[in-house]
């Protein structure tokens, strides 16, 4: 008796061990079909990328939110996210075809259009172009005319986007440039010195690392009236993939709104992609956007997030051709499509 029962004990710990075998292998096989799953939905999806005009931020939020909260795979679509940064040309990929969708500004489209590059924009996200110009406070740099004749550090993108408007609007001269390379350091040796920078990052970074605020000019405040984060692919890809096309642009819009509301998700994701990004700049950011309605406006209020009017495109060109930054004979509109949206 006693012999048997140390021998049933003694099988105990045996048949515990092929319980757990068991449970390993029922969870590989589990694992392993669930990822079958998985890649077969990614296979039923609609793979497309966007590429952004700089390495993760706030400023391409909206489309990390549609990501990671899978809005875009509730559209249907697998959508992946290149990031932009400064050697990167994002109408190059975009041309291409390494990329389906990139984000320029308005006069970027204008300049396409001169160019007669087969683009189209589909949707505005944002209402305002965000670039600003920032110079030191106290020295009387506090107005775009009083800036002219100053020395303003400003890169080859920038220069190709908003120089034009600057010489047409302000009397500002090409001997007034000096070369930007990503650097604060030589604006802040020359406190009579302008530099470029976004509204949702250089002014934040300057009073965090150096202590002041920066006189910090909204270009949109003083007439820029583009368009900014243009949702834009070429026409083969528009006119091939039409309903993708429509589906991307509500998806982003939600994507957007979700966003604007709570933005932890997409920030989790950008924070992933872009390591040197922090919550505080997020957050500065995300701020900015909200209360300089970047994203919101009179025609958003009307049509929603994304908003383009035939009204506004108008205006901006117009403004280019008083100040000779275009002639009349840049076919503007072969450009854009309001077919997507204001419904």
């Amino acid at each position: 008796m006693r012999k048997y029962l140390k021998s049933e004990f003694r099988s105990v710990p045996y048949f515990i061990l092929l319980l757990i075998i068991a449970g390993i292998v029922i969870y590989v096989l589990g694992a392993k079909k669930e990822k079958k799953i998985q890649e077969n939905d990614e296979n039923d999806l609609f793979s497309l990328t966007l590429g952004t005009d700089w390495f993760a931020q706030a400023e391409h939020g909206g489309f990390y939110q549609a990501v990671a909260a899978g809005i875009y795979k509730k559209y249907g679509l697998n959508v992946k996210i290149k990031m932009g940064g400064p050697q990167v040309n994002g109408l190059q990929l975009l041309l291409a075809d390494e990329v389906q969708f990139y984000m320029p500004n308005s006069y970027m489209m204008i300049s396409a259009a001169k160019q007669k590059l087969p683009l189209i924009s589909v949707a505005a996200i944002f209402q305002k172009d965000i670039q600003v110009l920032l110079a030191h406070p106290h020295v009387g740099n506090d107005t775009m005319e009083s800036l002219k004749n100053k020395p303003i550090f400003i890169s080859a993108p920038t220069t190709a986007s908003i120089w034009g408007f600057l010489v047409g609007r302000f009397g500002y001269s090409d001997s007034q440039k000096r070369s930007y390379s990503h650097s604060l350091t030589p604006f802040l040796q020359d406190k009579n010195s302008v530099q470029e920078g976004l509204l949702t990052s250089e002014p934040y970074l300057i009073e965090k690392k150096y202590g002041f605020k920066p006189v910090t000019l909204l270009l949109s405040d003083y007439g820029f009236s583009g368009y900014g984060e243009l949702m834009t692919t070429t026409l083969k890809f528009e006119r091939e993939h039409p309903e993708e096309v429509g589906k991307f642009i509500q998806a982003s819009i939600e994507g957007w709104r979700n966003y604007l509301e709570n933005p932890v998700l997409g920030n989790d994701l950008i924070k992933k992609a872009n390591p040197n990004m922090t919550d505080d700049l997020l957050k500065f950011a995300h701020n900015k956007l909200i209360s300089e309605k970047i994203l919101t406006g009179e025609d958003t209020n009307q049509f929603g997030i994304g908003a383009m009017t035939d009204k506004r495109w108008s205006e901006f060109m117009n403004m280019l051709i008083k100040y000779q930054v275009f002639d009349e004979n840049v076919d503007y509109k072969s450009i854009y499509t309001l077919k997507y949206l204001n419904k």
